[in-house]
């Protein structure tokens, strides 16, 4: 894997975010927590497409944010609770904007920088 800035872990999935502002994810991924737009699970890093350079990430057991440099608030993953914080329900595989003109994020999971 390319050298990660920094991990975010979740119940059973990763993320990384790369010093170039790049997305990986790897793990379980039966509730869309990779951000990938399917639902297959990853043995390996894969890219997560983003229109702009992230710059947090953080996640809880299931579900992800990410800030980008622009100040968007992505998201993604299961929302039965409506975690996702988009005013529906519905589980979303791939990232969709919450938010905007955002400068920091915090979510419920753990974030541990790489060293």
């Amino acid at each position: 894997m390319p050298h990660a800035q920094t991990l975010a872990t979740g119940a059973s999935h990763g993320l990384a975010l790369r010093a170039d502002g790049g997305m990986l994810a790897w793990g379980d991924n039966r509730q869309a927590q990779l951000g990938q737009g399917r639902t297959m699970i990853s043995a390996t890093a894969r890219e997560i497409a983003l229109p702009a350079k992230a710059t947090m990430v953080r996640t809880s057991r299931t579900t992800a944010l990410v800030l980008d440099a622009q100040g968007n608030v992505w998201s993604w993953g299961p929302n039965l609770r409506g975690e996702l914080d988009d005013g529906t329900q519905a589980d979303r595989p791939a990232p969709q904007v919450i938010f905007r003109g955002m400068t920091h994020i915090v979510n419920g999971g753990r974030e541990r920088p790489s060293s």
